[in-house]
C-alpha cells in the first residue's frame, strides 16, 4: 500500500539522510521509548512508543523536502503518526495551543482577574466555544505579532455565556488562573495539537505500507487561516514519529529524508 500525500513543512535538507536508531531518542526527560534496530529496521516500543530525531534542524523557508520510507506493526493494528515539532529561536519548543489562534476570538476583558479567579468578563464572546482543547491568552497584539504566546490559562473553556448586563459577556474556565490581569487587557482564544503532522493516523497493520510525503515550505498564518505550515515563530524542527497505546510497538525501515 502506497501514502502520497502533499503536505506543508518548513524545512531542506541538501542530504540525502537515511534514519538509522542512532538518529533516534525518545521525548526529553521522560524517555520512556525503547528504540532498537536490526538488520536496518529500527524499532519503536516500551511505555511510550514514540521516537523523535536527535538533530533539530534549522527552518529554511521556500524549500522542499521528502520523506520514503515504510512502516509496520508486528501485532495487530494501530494507528500511525508522522510529523515535526516546532523550536523557537531560543530552542523552545512551541506547542499548538500557543501558538495557533481561533479567528475572530480576540476581546478584551471588562473586568480585572485576579489569582483564583475561574470566571472572566469580556466584551465580546460570540465566536468563543467549549473545548477540551483550548486555552485563554493574554495581552495579544495585533496582526497575532505575539504568536507564539505562552501567557495562557490552565484549563479550557468550559462555559460562554452572555453577562447579566446583556452587554459584556462571561466566560468560565476549568482551572483557576494562577496571576492577575488589569482590565482593559486584549485577550484571544487558542488552540492546537502539541505536533504538526505529516501523517495523521492513519491505518496500518503488520505488512510494510510505503510512505511518500513532499512537503513545501510555509508558516501558519491569516492568509491560511493558521490551517498549514509550522506554528509561527518556528526556527528548528524535529521529526517524530508515534503511535497510540500501551506497550505499542512500531518498525521502519528504509527511512530517508533529502
Amino acid at each position: 500500500m502506497n501514502l502520497k500525500k502533499s503536505f506543508l513543512a518548513i524545512c531542506c535538507f541538501a542530504v540525502l539522510l537515511t534514519l538509522s536508531s542512532a538518529e533516534w531518542q525518545g521525548r526529553p526527560r521522560k524517555n520512556n521509548s525503547k528504540i532498537t534496530e536490526q538488520n536496518g529496521i529500527v524499532k519503536v516500543g516500551g511505555a511510550e512508543a514514540m521516537a523523535m530525531t536527535v538533530r533539530a534542524y534549522d527552518v529554511k523557508v521556500g524549500n522542499k523536502y521528502k520523506i520514503t520510507g515504510a512502516v509496520r506493526i508486528p501485532k495487530g493494528k494501530q494507528r500511525f503518526y508522522f510529523g515535526m515539532m516546532c523550536y523557537d529561536k531560543n530552542g523552545k519548543q512551541i506547542q499548538g495551543g500557543e501558538a495557533v489562534p481561533v479567528i475572530g476570538t480576540e476581546t478584551e476583558l471588562v473586568k480585572a482577574v485576579k489569582a483564583g479567579d475561574r470566571v472572566i468578563l469580556v466584551k465580546d464572546a460570540s465566536k468563543w466555544r467549549k473545548s477540551g482543547g483550548t486555552s485563554v491568552a493574554f495581552n495579544v497584539k495585533g496582526s497575532y505579532a505575539d504568536l507564539p504566546n505562552r501567557d495562557l490559562s490552565r484549563g479550557p473553556v468550559t462555559h460562554i455565556e452572555k453577562a447579566a448586563d446583556g452587554k459584556n459577556w462571561e466566560i468560565t474556565l476549568r482551572l483557576p488562573f494562577r496571576k492577575d490581569y488589569p482590565a482593559g487587557t486584549r485577550i484571544r482564544q487558542q488552540a492546537g495539537s502539541a505536533y504538526v503532522y505529516l501523517l495523521s493516523g492513519i491505518n496500518v497493520n503488520d505488512q510494510w505500507q510505503n510512505i511518500a510525503v513532499t512537503a513545501d515550505c510555509t508558516l501558519m498564518s491569516p492568509a491560511n487561516k493558521f490551517k498549514k505550515g509550522l506554528f509561527p515563530g518556528t526556527h528548528k524542527i524535529r521529526f517524530i514519529a508515534l503511535i497510540q497505546g500501551p506497550r505499542a510497538e512500531f518498525e521502519l525501515k528504509n527511512l530517508e529524508i533529502k
